[in-house]
């Protein structure tokens, strides 16, 4: 039996970057003048440490990777942009940024096919582009479908839809 692991994130250094520059939150502060551990803002109240093991790891979507999914004899994983997200960013920064980790994405799956599979980045507080991208994303580089977090800015989305992943096979 093939073990599929469907919750599996990266990061890229283009979104680490943004929300370093970014004024307010989400933000991420790096610990050293080497990028290699930082702290992620949420909010104000809700900080994650990232030590340089984590980060490595968020990173990489190449043989490093590979090797711990071996390690745990997981076949495949579908990578999805990691917490907390493009669409806690402006419309036009979420919209950018989620085209271009989606490209990202996308060549590291070309990379190695038999191994990863991909959910699309989309910036819903853009819903026309959104739709867009995950047709873009879909139709052309074969992914199978979107994730979102549960809650984006301060609209009231969290409450009334929760966690949003659509998958098309």
């Amino acid at each position: 039996m093939r073990k599929i692991d469907c919750e599996a994130h990266f990061y890229t250094k283009e979104y680490l970057d943004t929300l370093r520059r970014n004024q307010g939150h989400p933000g991420f502060v790096y610990n050293d003048e080497n990028c290699r551990s930082g702290i992620l803002s949420y909010f104000s109240d809700l900080q994650q440490p990232f030590s340089e093991r984590l980060l490595g790891a968020l990173l990489d979507v190449g043989d490093q990777r590979l090797k711990v999914m071996d390690s745990f004899c997981v076949d495949m994983q579908i990578l999805s942009l990691s917490a907390p997200g493009v669409e806690q960013l402006d419309p036009r920064t979420s919209t950018a940024l989620a085209k271009r980790a989606n490209d990202e994405l996308f060549e590291a799956i070309q990379k190695h096919s038999d191994r990863f599979r991909g959910y699309a980045a989309l910036a819903p507080n853009d819903p026309e582009a959104a739709a867009d991208e995950l047709e873009r994303t879909v139709k052309d580089f074969g992914f199978v479908g979107w994730n979102t977090h549960s809650n984006y800015g301060d609209s009231a989305f969290a409450s009334s839809h929760g966690s949003a992943s659509a998958g098309t096979t």
